[in-house]
């Protein structure tokens, strides 16, 4: 169970990102409440990029002040969709 929700949660994921060169954690927030509905917390969210960059779809290139006002800025990666998901 727990791969089938990664691997579905990773689907999600890459079609958020799918029209987007660049982008960050930021962008996959909008995932909060599938997030939610499979019972796990946001931060899988970290987890996820490190999947997607595992397997290729996606590679860090920099960093960027995140923009939800919660994380008062703090750098977070930038990431460049490598496949076009």
């Amino acid at each position: 169970m727990e791969q089938v929700t990664s691997s579905r949660l990773e689907l999600y994921a890459l079609n958020v990102i799918r029209n987007l060169t660049t982008f960050t954690a930021d962008d996959l927030h909008v995932l909060e409440n599938e997030i939610g509905l499979h019972k796990r917390d946001k931060r899988v969210i970290g987890a996820l990029l490190k999947s997607l960059q595992s397997k290729g779809y996606i590679i860090p290139i920099g960093y960027r002040a995140s923009q939800r006002r919660e994380c008062h800025g703090r750098p977070i990666v930038l990431w460049k969709n490598v496949e076009g998901a």
